[in-house]
């Protein structure tokens, strides 16, 4: 007959007894150059014979260490996989064997052992091997279970053991979410209690195993909710059902994904869930001067410690004029970036921005923030050299120091800024004319400390400058003066340098007018 194979046998083919004995001795040769010569991965062919006899039908592995077997009770070539990474153990082989008595099992050596002969006369034979387990053994490839019939007719099986105590690799943990109250960061969740119906969220991700494979997910419970394990084989996973969050939750921790494989090491990935309801926080920067009308760069960065930053919005506020905080109608997403703000005209500005994070949160607008003091593109050189000091200044009123040179017509309403230098710039000059008759105001505000300047209004008359009113309070503090303007007049303010100057701290005028 045909020696059992790695595969399943062939159906039994029909022969004279001379071939019968010429069968076992070409049996016996190729077992000689087998042992010899070669590792099997499949057992030889010995013996044309009957197919039946000796058949190894079953070996069933059992084992008081985790084991898995890749073909449960089958009669071929399988592998056998153990843990011994915690304990010593005793690993059982029980074979069926049918076939002519007498009958013998050769066990092939393993595990320290050597290799070991049965014998029986019983037919079906049920012969049991044993192997003592250390924690320190490995592997032991390509081990040869013989069967041998009264005849010397024979069987062959491998069996490879593998020594297996590394436990799964899971790759590319996530966090499936589909709503705007739930945001997730890799493996970390954050969500929001504000909705009014309940949000929906699992966990996943993908595991391999080198050596005995996957054999579960198992999913700790959170919220309530306990999904079902995963069983046999799960590569990519999934938990489900998903994970439910009712409205006004609070809950926060850690859900688990233990991963095991076929002979029980583990490998845990983790996941965290807390509610998000802290906005988040920016921060800007902008030069404090800039020249021209050209886009100021406000740079700004935003933090946010849960959920993340979505998008910042930028506003602005014309000092002193503007009382509420403007729309810029500038957005940008991500943590970070710089805003182009083109100015609308040679003011200063101040910047603020509001920041919401990716569930909504929204951060307050602040009272303050930087400013930027908006000059003309150009360097001011007094044609004295004001005592040959280089002042690289933007003023664009300048040279207003007659009122020949007077800078206007001024707008009613806007704020002008502008320096008194040293001690050679005494005055500066500008004028407007009314389209009608009423009340014209004139404001002087933002003296430097340890200065003194003052107000006066005049307008010529055809022959001289006739002065119509002023205010010359002592000390750095406000001026300011009133009077009732005729129409088509034209009125020239002149701005006195009583004491002190500073070429880095603008004073501010304003005059309203009908």
């Amino acid at each position: 007959m045909e020696a059992t194979s790695l595969k399943r046998s062939k159906p039994p083919s029909r022969g004279c007894p001379m071939q019968s004995i010429l069968g076992a001795l070409l049996a016996l040769v190729f077992l000689q150059l087998f042992l010899v010569t070669s590792r099997i991965h499949a057992a030889p062919l010995y013996h044309e014979g009957t197919g039946t006899d000796p058949r190894v039908q079953a070996i069933t592995v059992t084992s008081n260490l985790p084991v898995f077997d890749t073909h449960l009770g089958d009669d071929i070539a399988k592998v056998v996989y153990f843990n011994n990474g915690d304990t010593s153990g005793v690993l059982t082989l029980t074979f069926e064997i049918s076939g002519t008595p007498t009958l013998t099992l050769t066990a092939g050596a393993a595990f320290g052992g050597p290799a070991r002969t049965y014998t029986s006369t019983a037919t079906p034979w049920l012969p049991v091997v044993t192997y003592g387990v250390d924690t320190g053994d490995g592997d032991y490839p390509d081990v040869v279970y013989t069967a041998i019939n009264t005849n010397g007719l024979q069987a062959a099986i491998v069996i490879t053991y593998v020594c297996d105590i590394v436990g799964p690799t899971i790759l590319s943990p996530s966090i499936v979410e589909s709503s705007a109250y739930v945001h997730a960061v890799e493996t970390a969740l954050y969500y929001t209690n504000t909705m009014s119906l309940e949000q929906t969220f699992a966990v996943r991700g993908y595991a391999t195993d080198a050596a005995s494979g996957i054999a579960r997910v198992r999913f700790s419970p959170a919220f309530g909710d306990s999904p079902s394990d995963l069983v046999s084989g799960f590569y990519p996973w999934q938990s489900s059902p998903a994970y439910t969050i009712e409205p006004a939750a609070t809950a926060a921790g850690t859900i688990t994904a233990t991963v095991y494989d076929r002979v029980g090491n583990a490998a845990v990935q983790p996941y965290t869930y807390a509610l998000d309801g802290t906005p988040p926080t920016v921060t800007l920067d902008a030069p404090s001067v800039w020249p021209g009308l050209a886009p100021i760069p406000v740079v700004w960065q935003a933090q946010d410690a849960q959920s993340g930053v979505a998008r910042t919005h930028l506003y602005y506020r014309r000092v002193p004029t503007d009382t509420e905080w403007q729309d810029s109608g500038l957005e940008q997403l991500g943590p970070s970036g710089i805003f182009h703000f083109t100015p609308q005209g040679y003011l200063t500005y101040a910047f603020v921005a509001r920041t919401t994070d990716n569930l909504g949160n929204v951060s307050t607008l602040p009272a303050t923030g930087p400013q930027t003091v908006v000059k003309l593109a150009r360097v001011y050189l007094p044609l004295t050299m004001k005592a040959w000091v280089w002042w690289y200044q933007y003023d664009i009123y300048e040279p207003n120091d007659t009122p020949a040179l007077a800078h206007g017509p001024l707008v009613s309403g806007q704020v002008y800024q502008a320096y008194m230098w040293d001690t050679t710039d005494q005055d500066d000059y500008y004028h407007f004319t009314p389209s009608a008759a009423g009340n014209a105001q004139i404001t002087l505000t933002h003296i430097p400390t340890n200065c003194d300047y003052d107000l006066y209004i005049y307008y010529f008359d055809g022959q001289s400058y006739q002065l119509v009113t002023y205010s010359h309070r002592s000390g750095s503090v406000d001026e300011s003066t009133a009077f009732p303007s005729v129409a088509g007049r034209k009125y020239y303010i002149r701005v006195f340098r009583y004491k002190g100057f500073s070429s880095q701290q603008p004073y501010y005028l304003t005059v309203t007018y009908p």
